[in-house]
């Protein structure tokens, strides 16, 4: 957000996020300009408001100054009518906050240092950056990157503003207590706030991963969860062709055979699921039984899966791979074959998602 002028600061009633103060006008709004000897008298007689407005964001934000010689007078004078209402405390609690930028062209790079600024006998703490091209200043600034986009932030503000100021806000916030998590509707709710409520978000999060999700995070590894918590509260309950091995060997859930024992580490799974899972052979992963037939046939004719890929469609390599024996399938080459054809952009058909569970078999179970 950009404000012009010292009336668009003045009248603003809400402090934002990285936001643009161009407190002597812009050419965007030529009458915003201050140029004259009025225009200067002007505004310094309005630096009372002016000041009492910066203050409050001083207090809370780092102020970068850019474009303003340290010694301009509208700018010693906003700092002098600040100084006269703090104490020499809550001076010191300005230190960081202000961050003057001056053009130097003597410095071969630039430079950030300490210094003060005496006003009335009072020194007034401040950060000053010298710079020989505004072009390296901007790298460092567009480098210091935020854990969340501006807009998100600005977002998400203005969302806690109309909550609290409105009766009847139509901001989806969620406002919850450890007591009712539950009955959170995660698809109402665009933000949730909470306090002491981390680890129960998190597992909500991890409650919410799809079978989809897990199978293009063999492909694509791009699923950032916990995968004890993962194996544990997620997957036992997801009906279908899933990977099991890769969250249980990352979570160390899997002996030295590729089975999960019976122990405390595992003592939240139900001997159904140990059973389930322990039980998993690579003939789970074979075609439907009209193409069982064909698995001598493919054998003969085929040594590995690269060379079944190389003369077979895709579709037709989709379902003869698990026939191959054992010891004959590749876990890298089937990997890159899996890649080929973009799952991502794929519905993920049933024999799609046995060649992705196949794959995890072999390279987490079996380690091959």
């Amino acid at each position: 957000m950009v404000y012009i002028g010292q009336d668009s600061l003045i009248f603003n009633n809400n402090i934002d996020i990285g936001e643009i103060y161009k407190i002597h006008g812009c050419v965007s709004n030529p009458n915003s300009l201050v140029l004259s000897k009025n225009d200067y008298e002007e505004f310094h007689s309005k630096n009372p408001y002016l000041a009492a407005k910066l203050l409050t964001i001083f207090m809370e934000h780092p102020i970068i100054f850019l474009g303003y010689n340290i010694g301009d007078e509208n700018i010693h004078s906003i700092l002098e009518s600040i100084i006269k209402i703090l104490d020499k405390k809550s001076i010191d609690k300005l230190k960081d906050r202000l961050i003057f930028c001056e053009r130097d062209s003597s410095v071969d790079e630039s430079a950030i240092s300490d210094g003060n600024y005496l006003i009335n006998g009072l020194n007034l703490p401040i950060k000053r950056i010298r710079y020989k091209s505004l072009n390296s200043l901007y790298k460092v600034l567009a480098n210091n990157n935020r854990k969340l986009p501006i807009k998100i932030l600005r977002h998400m503000k203005n969302m806690v503003f109309d909550f609290v100021k409105n009766s009847k806000s139509k901001s989806k916030i969620y406002l919850a207590d450890d007591t009712n998590l539950d009955k959170l509707d995660l698809e109402k709710v665009q933000f949730v706030y909470g306090f002491g409520i981390k680890e129960n978000l998190s597992m909500m999060g991890i409650k919410a991963v799809s079978g989809r999700d897990l199978l293009l995070d063999i492909v694509y590894n791009n699923l950032q969860v916990d995968p004890a918590q993962l194996s544990k509260n997620a997957i036992p309950t997801i009906p279908g062709y899933i990977p099991y091995f890769k969250y249980l060997r990352l979570a160390n859930l899997l002996d030295e055979n590729g089975n999960i024992p019976i122990n405390d580490d595992t003592q939240e799974f139900t001997p159904a699921h140990i059973e389930k899972v322990n039980s998993i052979k690579t003939d789970n992963f074979y075609p439907v039984s009209q193409y069982k037939n064909k698995k001598d046939q493919i054998n003969e004719k085929y040594n590995s899966v690269k060379q079944l890929v190389e003369s077979e469609t895709v579709e037709h390599a989709i379902i003869y791979i698990p026939l191959l024996d054992i010891e004959k399938i590749s876990s890298d080459e089937l990997f890159e074959f899996i890649k080929s054809i973009n799952p991502k952009n794929e519905n993920l058909k049933t024999q799609v998602r046995k060649l992705i569970c196949l794959y995890d078999f072999l390279k987490y179970k079996l380690e091959k």
